[in-house]
């Protein structure tokens, strides 16, 4: 269970002292070490045990120039990030709430059934007596609302990563580019899904599709 217990423990940024580039959760990215697609023993010039202070030199962040997708979105992302004097620290967040108190049991329920939170009326929609098609396409308009929000999300990132391309890098891309990393993510973001859900990892591609 590492690789899932690892989204739910965020790394939030302070001075960024403790906080390592490659392995803490403190992007949207989750694990740059994962994320970042390089060659085999590479890290662009950064150490492995690099911390975000590290890497804040006189008020710049000295990265390597961005030769991926990637790196430009790590980039980018850095861009939006202050150091300030508190300390980093971890917090647990659960389906996107920060939780200031460790609950066994909130997380025992989140390894035990993922999506028993994200649809909360499947008890209304699978009933014993109910008939089975009509049950089917009530769940899909649950899901639906799904889609609809993680679809609005992506457009809205993937419009702002152009803009800040245009606007700093002199880096333009077409509609069709743009929509294709937008399609790619969102189609990546729902295969993420099959492991614990098989059904709905389906049914939400066949709406994207």
């Amino acid at each position: 269970m590492r690789r899932e217990v690892y989204t739910w423990i965020k790394l939030t940024v302070g001075n960024g002292r403790l906080c390592r580039f490659w392995t803490d959760n403190w992007s949207p990215y989750g694990s740059l070490e994962e994320f970042l697609s390089r060659p085999r023993g590479s890290r662009l010039g950064i150490s492995a045990n690099a911390t975000l202070s590290d890497l804040f030199v006189e008020g710049q962040w000295t990265l390597p120039p961005a030769r991926s997708e990637e790196l430009l979105q790590v980039q980018i992302y850095l861009t939006t990030l202050t150091l300030v004097e508190e300390d980093d620290h971890y917090e647990w967040v659960l389906d996107g709430t920060p939780i200031n108190r460790y609950s066994t049991g909130d997380v025992y329920r989140k390894l035990r059934n993922e999506e028993e939170v994200d649809v909360p009326l499947a008890h209304i929609v699978w009933i014993a007596s109910g008939i089975p098609k009509h049950g089917f396409l009530t769940w899909m308009t649950r899901l639906r609302n799904r889609l609809t929000c993680i679809g609005w999300q992506a457009t809205i990132y993937w419009i702002w990563n152009e803009r800040n391309n245009r606007l700093h890098r002199l880096q333009y891309r077409s509609e069709d580019a743009i929509f294709r990393l937008l399609d790619r993510q969102i189609k990546d973001k729902i295969l993420s899904f099959r492991q614990s859900s098989p059904i709905n990892s389906s049914c939400l591609m066949q709406m994207w599709v």
